[in-house]
C-alpha cells in the first residue's frame, strides 16, 4: 500500500506532537523520545521541533 504525501505529513505531525508532549511532560533524553515516536536518529526529533517553531518578527 503506497503512502500519499498527505499520509506522510499526517504521520510526521503526529510524531512531532507526541515528541513535544514527551519533552514537556518527562525528563527523557532526546534519543529516548526519538525511539518512542518511531525515529532512530535523535537529530530528526530536533529538526522536527525546529521546523515547528513559530518565526518571530
Amino acid at each position: 500500500m503506497a503512502q500519499t504525501k498527505f499520509d506522510k505529513q499526517f504521520i510526521r505531525a503526529l510524531r512531532a506532537e507526541r515528541a513535544d508532549h514527551l519533552r514537556s511532560t518527562t525528563t527523557m533524553p532526546t534519543a529516548a523520545i526519538a525511539q518512542q515516536v518511531g525515529y532512530q536518529d535523535p537529530a530528526t526529533v530536533r529538526q522536527l521541533r525546529a521546523s515547528r517553531r513559530p518565526i518571530r518578527e
